[in-house]
Protein backbone atom coordinates (compact mmCIF):
# COMPACT_ATOMS: atom_id res chain seq x y z
CA UNK A 1 0.00 0.00 0.00
CA UNK A 2 1.48 3.84 -1.07
CA UNK A 3 1.81 6.42 1.88
CA UNK A 4 -0.21 8.64 0.36
CA UNK A 5 -1.60 12.45 2.06
CA UNK A 6 -4.42 11.47 4.40
CA UNK A 7 -6.82 14.49 4.34
CA UNK A 8 -9.31 15.24 7.05
CA UNK A 9 -12.28 13.60 6.40
CA UNK A 10 -10.56 10.96 3.94
CA UNK A 11 -9.42 7.35 4.54
CA UNK A 12 -5.95 6.74 5.38
CA UNK A 13 -2.82 5.35 3.46
CA UNK A 14 0.15 3.87 4.13
CA UNK A 15 2.04 1.51 6.57
CA UNK A 16 1.63 2.12 10.38
CA UNK A 17 4.55 -0.55 10.75
CA UNK A 18 8.06 0.86 12.10
CA UNK A 19 10.91 0.02 12.72
CA UNK A 20 12.91 -0.68 15.91
CA UNK A 21 8.80 -3.14 15.67
CA UNK A 22 9.17 -5.46 18.48
CA UNK A 23 10.27 -2.28 20.88
CA UNK A 24 6.76 -0.58 19.62
CA UNK A 25 5.01 -3.46 19.41
CA UNK A 26 5.38 -4.01 22.92
CA UNK A 27 4.58 -0.52 23.86
CA UNK A 28 1.74 -1.09 22.29
CA UNK A 29 0.38 -3.86 24.01
CA UNK A 30 1.65 -2.05 26.98
CA UNK A 31 -1.17 0.54 25.84
CA UNK A 32 -3.96 -2.41 25.53
CA UNK A 33 -2.92 -3.61 29.14
CA UNK A 34 -4.02 -0.90 31.33
CA UNK A 35 -7.43 -1.52 29.93
CA UNK A 36 -7.05 -5.23 30.61
CA UNK A 37 -7.49 -6.38 27.16
CA UNK A 38 -3.57 -7.78 26.95
CA UNK A 39 -0.53 -9.07 29.47
CA UNK A 40 1.80 -6.52 29.57
CA UNK A 41 5.24 -8.32 28.90
CA UNK A 42 9.09 -7.56 30.41
CA UNK A 43 10.72 -4.89 28.92
CA UNK A 44 13.52 -6.16 26.75
CA UNK A 45 17.31 -5.47 26.96
CA UNK A 46 18.73 -2.55 25.43
CA UNK A 47 20.20 -2.30 21.91
CA UNK A 48 23.59 -1.57 22.59
CA UNK A 49 25.70 -0.58 25.69
CA UNK A 50 24.98 3.28 25.17
CA UNK A 51 20.99 2.53 25.15
CA UNK A 52 21.26 0.27 28.38
CA UNK A 53 23.05 3.11 30.02
CA UNK A 54 20.56 5.79 29.21
CA UNK A 55 17.95 3.41 30.32
CA UNK A 56 19.25 3.08 33.51
CA UNK A 57 19.54 6.33 34.37
CA UNK A 58 15.98 7.05 33.00
CA UNK A 59 14.63 4.69 35.20
CA UNK A 60 16.53 5.28 38.58
CA UNK A 61 15.38 9.39 37.68
CA UNK A 62 11.45 8.46 37.11
CA UNK A 63 10.23 6.08 39.90
CA UNK A 64 9.14 8.99 42.06
CA UNK A 65 7.23 10.65 39.02
CA UNK A 66 3.28 11.00 39.17
CA UNK A 67 0.74 12.56 36.51
CA UNK A 68 -1.62 14.16 38.45
CA UNK A 69 -5.48 13.72 36.96
CA UNK A 70 -6.41 16.85 34.88
CA UNK A 71 -4.32 19.70 34.38
CA UNK A 72 -0.82 19.66 36.24
CA UNK A 73 2.44 21.54 36.20
CA UNK A 74 5.67 19.28 37.07
CA UNK A 75 9.40 20.63 37.50
CA UNK A 76 11.35 18.00 36.76
CA UNK A 77 15.20 17.40 36.49
CA UNK A 78 16.38 16.51 32.91
CA UNK A 79 20.06 15.70 32.04
CA UNK A 80 21.48 19.20 33.86
CA UNK A 81 18.45 21.28 33.57
CA UNK A 82 15.42 22.23 35.26
CA UNK A 83 12.72 21.78 32.86
CA UNK A 84 8.96 23.05 33.56
CA UNK A 85 6.09 20.53 31.90
CA UNK A 86 2.62 21.19 31.61
CA UNK A 87 0.45 17.69 31.75
CA UNK A 88 -2.91 16.93 31.45
CA UNK A 89 -4.18 13.09 32.30
CA UNK A 90 -7.42 12.50 31.46
CA UNK A 91 -9.76 10.76 34.25
CA UNK A 92 -12.14 8.75 31.96
CA UNK A 93 -8.31 6.41 31.45
CA UNK A 94 -8.05 6.18 35.66
CA UNK A 95 -11.60 4.96 35.86
CA UNK A 96 -11.93 3.53 33.00
CA UNK A 97 -15.28 0.86 33.29
CA UNK A 98 -14.68 -2.65 33.10
CA UNK A 99 -11.16 -2.66 33.65
CA UNK A 100 -9.53 -5.07 36.98
CA UNK A 101 -9.24 -3.30 39.89
CA UNK A 102 -5.30 -3.66 39.54
CA UNK A 103 -5.33 -1.99 36.23
CA UNK A 104 -8.18 0.42 37.09
CA UNK A 105 -5.64 3.23 38.07
CA UNK A 106 -3.16 2.40 35.16
CA UNK A 107 -2.52 5.50 32.60
CA UNK A 108 -2.80 5.40 29.13
CA UNK A 109 0.26 5.91 26.77
CA UNK A 110 2.20 9.43 26.89
CA UNK A 111 2.32 12.20 24.51
CA UNK A 112 5.11 14.69 24.35
CA UNK A 113 4.33 17.58 23.07
CA UNK A 114 6.31 20.11 21.64
CA UNK A 115 5.89 23.87 20.94
CA UNK A 116 6.99 26.31 18.29
CA UNK A 117 10.07 28.95 18.78
CA UNK A 118 8.45 31.19 21.16
CA UNK A 119 5.90 29.51 22.25
CA UNK A 120 3.99 28.81 25.44
CA UNK A 121 3.76 25.16 26.93
CA UNK A 122 1.18 25.53 28.72
CA UNK A 123 -1.34 26.77 25.73
CA UNK A 124 0.06 23.60 23.49
CA UNK A 125 -1.06 21.18 26.44
CA UNK A 126 -4.18 22.64 25.99
CA UNK A 127 -4.16 22.39 22.30
CA UNK A 128 -3.60 18.68 22.68
CA UNK A 129 -6.52 17.81 25.06
CA UNK A 130 -8.84 16.44 22.83
CA UNK A 131 -6.24 13.98 21.76
CA UNK A 132 -6.13 12.60 25.35
CA UNK A 133 -9.81 12.43 25.63
CA UNK A 134 -10.10 10.74 22.42
CA UNK A 135 -7.08 7.99 22.99
CA UNK A 136 -6.57 8.48 26.75
CA UNK A 137 -3.09 10.20 26.30
CA UNK A 138 -1.49 11.47 29.17
CA UNK A 139 -0.09 15.14 27.96
CA UNK A 140 3.20 16.27 28.74
CA UNK A 141 4.42 19.79 27.58
CA UNK A 142 7.86 20.94 28.14
CA UNK A 143 8.82 24.83 27.79
CA UNK A 144 11.67 24.98 26.15
CA UNK A 145 12.74 28.55 26.41
CA UNK A 146 14.77 30.34 24.39
CA UNK A 147 17.42 31.24 26.41
CA UNK A 148 18.93 27.75 27.38
CA UNK A 149 17.35 26.15 23.96
CA UNK A 150 18.87 28.23 20.94
CA UNK A 151 17.77 27.87 17.10
CA UNK A 152 20.84 25.32 17.22
CA UNK A 153 19.73 23.46 20.43
CA UNK A 154 15.97 23.16 19.77
CA UNK A 155 15.11 23.29 16.01
CA UNK A 156 18.60 21.64 15.19
CA UNK A 157 17.81 19.31 18.39
CA UNK A 158 21.54 19.68 19.45
CA UNK A 159 23.21 17.36 16.69
CA UNK A 160 25.63 20.19 15.20
CA UNK A 161 25.62 24.04 14.75
CA UNK A 162 27.55 26.10 12.10
CA UNK A 163 30.94 28.09 13.00
CA UNK A 164 32.29 30.63 10.39
CA UNK A 165 36.38 29.75 10.83
CA UNK A 166 38.40 32.11 7.59
CA UNK A 167 34.77 33.39 6.22
CA UNK A 168 33.80 29.97 5.42
CA UNK A 169 31.04 27.65 7.11
CA UNK A 170 31.69 24.35 8.69
CA UNK A 171 29.25 22.08 10.55
CA UNK A 172 30.26 21.05 14.21
CA UNK A 173 28.97 17.63 15.79
CA UNK A 174 28.15 18.35 18.95
CA UNK A 175 28.43 16.06 21.72
CA UNK A 176 25.83 13.65 23.12
CA UNK A 177 25.33 15.84 26.46
CA UNK A 178 23.92 19.07 24.72
CA UNK A 179 21.67 17.64 22.40
CA UNK A 180 18.47 17.94 22.73
CA UNK A 181 17.75 14.02 22.73
CA UNK A 182 19.65 13.98 26.29
CA UNK A 183 16.28 16.31 27.59
CA UNK A 184 13.54 14.81 26.24
CA UNK A 185 14.63 11.04 26.88
CA UNK A 186 15.25 11.94 30.33
CA UNK A 187 12.07 13.56 30.21
CA UNK A 188 10.19 10.49 28.83
CA UNK A 189 11.96 8.27 30.37
CA UNK A 190 10.18 9.81 33.94
CA UNK A 191 6.77 10.47 32.92
CA UNK A 192 6.21 7.83 30.93
CA UNK A 193 6.54 5.58 34.14
CA UNK A 194 3.53 4.38 35.86
CA UNK A 195 4.05 1.85 38.50
CA UNK A 196 7.19 0.92 37.93
CA UNK A 197 6.40 -0.43 34.24
CA UNK A 198 6.70 1.94 31.03
CA UNK A 199 3.54 2.88 29.01
CA UNK A 200 4.29 3.54 25.21
CA UNK A 201 4.60 6.81 24.50
CA UNK A 202 4.21 9.04 21.22
CA UNK A 203 5.89 12.56 20.06
CA UNK A 204 4.18 15.48 18.19
CA UNK A 205 5.65 18.74 17.68
CA UNK A 206 5.22 22.08 15.87
CA UNK A 207 6.85 24.66 14.26
CA UNK A 208 10.73 24.41 15.67
CA UNK A 209 9.03 21.62 18.00
CA UNK A 210 8.19 19.63 14.46
CA UNK A 211 11.80 20.37 12.99
CA UNK A 212 13.01 19.13 16.89
CA UNK A 213 11.46 15.59 16.08
CA UNK A 214 12.28 14.98 12.91
CA UNK A 215 16.01 15.62 13.88
CA UNK A 216 15.71 13.61 16.88
CA UNK A 217 14.17 10.54 14.95
CA UNK A 218 16.98 11.10 13.03
CA UNK A 219 20.07 11.07 14.70
CA UNK A 220 18.85 9.55 18.36
CA UNK A 221 16.57 6.24 19.03
CA UNK A 222 13.41 6.39 19.88
CA UNK A 223 11.14 3.87 20.63
CA UNK A 224 8.39 5.99 19.89
CA UNK A 225 4.90 4.74 17.93
CA UNK A 226 4.56 7.83 16.16
CA UNK A 227 6.65 10.88 15.40
CA UNK A 228 4.05 13.44 14.06
CA UNK A 229 5.80 16.77 12.71
CA UNK A 230 3.35 19.76 12.32
CA UNK A 231 3.97 22.01 9.51
CA UNK A 232 8.04 22.11 10.30
CA UNK A 233 9.79 25.39 9.21
CA UNK A 234 12.99 23.32 7.65
CA UNK A 235 12.90 20.13 7.16
CA UNK A 236 15.72 17.43 6.68
CA UNK A 237 16.01 15.81 3.83
CA UNK A 238 17.10 12.31 3.20
CA UNK A 239 20.62 12.79 1.14
CA UNK A 240 24.26 14.07 1.63
CA UNK A 241 23.38 16.25 -1.17
CA UNK A 242 22.06 19.00 1.18
CA UNK A 243 23.88 20.34 4.03
CA UNK A 244 22.60 19.87 7.32
CA UNK A 245 19.95 21.22 8.69
CA UNK A 246 18.50 20.70 5.57
CA UNK A 247 20.10 17.73 4.64
CA UNK A 248 23.27 15.19 5.82
CA UNK A 249 25.64 16.79 3.87
CA UNK A 250 28.91 18.18 5.85
CA UNK A 251 27.81 15.60 8.58
CA UNK A 252 30.93 13.73 9.75
CA UNK A 253 31.13 9.44 9.20
CA UNK A 254 28.93 7.71 10.68
CA UNK A 255 26.35 10.73 11.01
CA UNK A 256 26.02 10.33 7.13
CA UNK A 257 26.40 7.34 6.43
CA UNK A 258 23.61 5.03 4.16
CA UNK A 259 23.07 3.24 7.40
CA UNK A 260 22.17 6.30 9.08
CA UNK A 261 19.91 7.49 6.55
CA UNK A 262 18.21 3.74 5.91
CA UNK A 263 17.36 4.26 9.40
CA UNK A 264 16.06 7.74 9.50
CA UNK A 265 13.92 6.65 6.56
CA UNK A 266 12.56 3.74 8.77
CA UNK A 267 10.88 6.17 11.49
CA UNK A 268 7.55 6.43 12.14
CA UNK A 269 7.42 10.08 10.69
CA UNK A 270 4.10 11.65 10.17
CA UNK A 271 3.69 15.25 8.53
CA UNK A 272 0.79 17.03 9.44
CA UNK A 273 0.40 19.99 7.06
CA UNK A 274 -2.18 22.84 6.78
CA UNK A 275 -3.23 22.94 3.06
CA UNK A 276 -3.83 26.93 3.45
CA UNK A 277 -3.63 29.68 5.50
CA UNK A 278 -0.45 32.06 6.99
CA UNK A 279 2.25 30.84 5.28
CA UNK A 280 5.51 31.28 7.57
CA UNK A 281 8.17 29.52 5.84
CA UNK A 282 11.42 31.34 6.07
CA UNK A 283 14.19 30.86 2.62
CA UNK A 284 15.19 27.59 1.83
CA UNK A 285 16.40 25.07 -0.63
CA UNK A 286 13.67 22.45 0.14
CA UNK A 287 10.20 24.40 -0.87
CA UNK A 288 8.77 28.09 -0.82
CA UNK A 289 6.24 27.30 1.86
CA UNK A 290 5.35 25.05 4.68
CA UNK A 291 3.25 23.03 2.62
CA UNK A 292 5.86 22.53 -0.56
CA UNK A 293 8.41 21.87 2.53
CA UNK A 294 6.10 19.13 4.23
CA UNK A 295 5.14 17.34 0.49
CA UNK A 296 8.98 17.71 -0.69
CA UNK A 297 9.92 16.03 2.16
CA UNK A 298 7.72 13.03 2.27
CA UNK A 299 7.89 12.55 -1.24
CA UNK A 300 11.65 12.57 -0.98
CA UNK A 301 11.51 9.94 1.90
CA UNK A 302 9.00 7.49 -0.11
CA UNK A 303 11.29 7.96 -3.57
CA UNK A 304 14.47 7.15 -1.18
CA UNK A 305 12.62 3.92 0.51
CA UNK A 306 11.68 2.54 -2.79
CA UNK A 307 14.42 2.43 -4.43
CA UNK A 308 16.57 0.82 -1.45
CA UNK A 309 13.85 -1.80 -1.65
CA UNK A 310 12.37 -1.14 1.93
CA UNK A 311 9.00 0.05 3.11
CA UNK A 312 7.91 3.39 3.07
CA UNK A 313 7.06 4.27 6.82
CA UNK A 314 6.57 7.80 6.45
CA UNK A 315 3.28 9.45 5.63
CA UNK A 316 1.58 12.82 5.72
CA UNK A 317 -1.51 13.97 7.07
CA UNK A 318 -3.16 17.45 5.27
CA UNK A 319 -5.86 19.54 7.22
CA UNK A 320 -7.91 21.70 4.95
CA UNK A 321 -7.63 24.99 5.64
CA UNK A 322 -6.01 24.90 9.06
CA UNK A 323 -3.19 27.40 7.94
CA UNK A 324 -0.60 26.88 10.23
CA UNK A 325 -2.80 27.06 13.53
CA UNK A 326 -1.81 24.54 15.89
CA UNK A 327 -4.93 24.42 17.69
CA UNK A 328 -7.15 23.21 14.51
CA UNK A 329 -4.05 21.13 13.55
CA UNK A 330 -4.16 19.59 16.36
CA UNK A 331 -7.96 19.12 16.54
CA UNK A 332 -8.16 17.41 13.54
CA UNK A 333 -10.02 14.11 13.16
CA UNK A 334 -7.49 12.91 10.50
CA UNK A 335 -4.35 13.64 13.15
CA UNK A 336 -6.66 11.78 16.12
CA UNK A 337 -6.73 8.47 13.33
CA UNK A 338 -2.93 9.22 12.88
CA UNK A 339 -2.23 8.99 16.67
CA UNK A 340 -3.93 5.72 17.57
CA UNK A 341 -1.93 2.83 19.72
CA UNK A 342 -1.19 0.22 16.78
CA UNK A 343 0.44 -3.27 17.63
CA UNK A 344 1.40 -3.09 13.62
CA UNK A 345 0.96 -6.09 11.27
CA UNK A 346 3.50 -9.20 9.98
Amino acid sequence: MSAGPLECGRAMAGTLRPVQRSARLRGAVAALAFAGLAAQPATAPAADAATAVRAAQVVQAAQATAVPIGRGRLVLQAADLQVTVFTYRPATVAQLPGSPAALAPRRGPLLLVLHDEGGEAQRYRDFAIPIAEAHGYTIAAPQLDAGRFAAWRYAWAGVARRTFPNNGVVIEPEPPALRLDAVLSSLVGQLRIDGGDPVPHALLGHGAGAEALVRWAAFAPTEAMHVVAANPRTTLMPNRSLDFPWGFGQLPGSMASEPAIRAYLAQPLTLLLGTSGADRAPGGPAGDSLLARGRNLASAGRQAALESGRPVYWRTVEVIDAGDDPARLFASPALLQALLPFVGDE
